[in-house]
């Protein structure tokens, strides 16, 4: 959905976990969709695309969940998350549940809620429908297809309104604006912003194994298709007062003062979301044994593309991979690096892409019918755990 410009300013003032100030136009709809809430991923740098994994893997790729089903034998996983980062130093905390059906069908659902204090906050329902689209062939494993309807409710209240200006529009011997001069600034008289929206959205992923020997394959659509119901008060207004030319037999403009002004009232848009938020991402994943079969290492790569659907934008590419290590399929040890776009800025019409080096690392400790995960990227960390049987 199109957001207009005067929404820049204020738009959101997010706090770092150390008292560190993010940017005001920290675009809030970006980070809170490329947050994962799976611990594995995110001590991978979130790489894992093409990593099978419990119900919390249909944020990445909704396929994913169905195989990791049928390769472990499972019928009912059940996952939950408690995570903090640098964005929502507060809380991310995320819990879902899947069913495996058959050989064709797996369900799941997700449950997120992503707090920044008490006032900016984001709550999601994901349901998942994923299963088998192709048998395995000879030398390829089964084609894997899962489908994601997600709505999210984002409320945020933010401080220190800019001024708006007060422009001075010109008309030249025709009536046709000459120039436009800025003659001053009108400041607001209100606290606070407050932004309700609320999307409808839909995702889109594929995942097969065995594409060549030890390796598999990952691609996810994210925002494929959505819908977005906008509120955003205070609005702004503008009066314009025009001066007229009284020297002419027939009086014409010679003036006209544009003033722009906060209005208490709501301001409601809705419409389809705008492609600049479209997202595709793909990823292999290479797993072999080593050391006598008593240590399974898997590395996974993974590219992201943004503005890829948006002409009006330049594709940016993000970058993750990692390394971990199973002993004896029980205790793991991950370690992950991305260069990726972390910081995203701006509204739809002015998206400004920030890539930064990431690194992160996590360990795994895996039971017979329950494991739990750790990991840690800078000052972002979070525990998990699923249970499975």
């Amino acid at each position: 959905m199109k957001t207009k410009n005067k929404r820049i300013p204020g738009c959101i003032v997010l706090i770092l976990a150390l008292s560190t100030t993010l940017p005001a136009g920290i675009n809030p709809q970006f980070f809170t969709q490329r947050h994962s809430s799976n611990t594995r991923y995110n001590g991978l740098s979130n790489a894992g695309v093409a990593i099978p994994e419990a119900v919390t893997s249909i944020a990445l790729n909704p396929s994913l969940v169905h195989y990791w089903h049928f390769a472990n034998q499972t019928k009912y996983s059940a996952s939950a998350a408690y995570e903090r980062d640098s964005v929502f130093s507060k809380s991310i905390i995320s819990t879902g549940a899947s069913w495996y059906i058959n050989e064709k069908t797996t369900i799941g659902t997700l449950y997120r809620n992503l707090r920044h204090g008490d006032d900016n906050y984001q709550n999601e329902v994901v349901l998942c429908t994923a299963g088998r689209l192709f048998d395995k062939s000879l030398n390829q494993g089964a084609v894997n297809l899962g489908m994601n309807i997600r709505f999210e409710r984002m409320n945020w209240r933010s401080s220190g309104l800019d001024s708006l200006p007060i422009l001075h529009k010109i008309f030249d011997d025709s009536g046709k604006i000459d120039t436009v001069i800025q003659a001053g600034k009108y400041k607001s008289d209100y606290l606070y912003r407050f932004l309700d929206e609320n999307r409808l959205l839909f995702d889109l992923g594929f995942f097969q194994d065995n594409i060549l020997p030890g390796l598999d394959f990952g691609l996810s659509l994210y925002n494929l298709f959505g819908f977005a119901w906008q509120s955003d008060r205070p609005s702004v207004g503008h009066r314009s007062d025009t001066i007229w030319d009284s020297t002419f037999i027939v009086a014409r403009p010679d003036t006209c003062i544009d003033t722009a002004v906060y209005t208490n009232t709501w301001e409601k848009e809705r419409g389809g979301i705008d492609k600049v938020y479209k997202r595709m991402a793909v990823g292999l994943a290479y797993h072999a044994n080593i050391m006598q079969d008593k240590v399974t290492i898997l590395i996974p790569f993974d590219l992201e593309f943004l503005g890829l659907f948006d002409r009006s934008q330049k594709i940016k590419l993000g970058f993750s991979t990692g390394i971990e290590a199973w002993l004896n399929n029980m205790v793991c040890l991950r370690f992950g690096y991305a260069l990726s776009p972390k910081y995203i800025t701006g509204t739809p019409d002015d998206i400004t892409f920030k890539n930064s080096t990431i690194f992160s690392g996590g360990a795994s400790v895996k039971f017979e019918h329950i494991s739990c995960d750790i990991f840690l990227q800078g000052q972002n960390w979070g525990i998990g755990s699923t249970v499975a049987f």
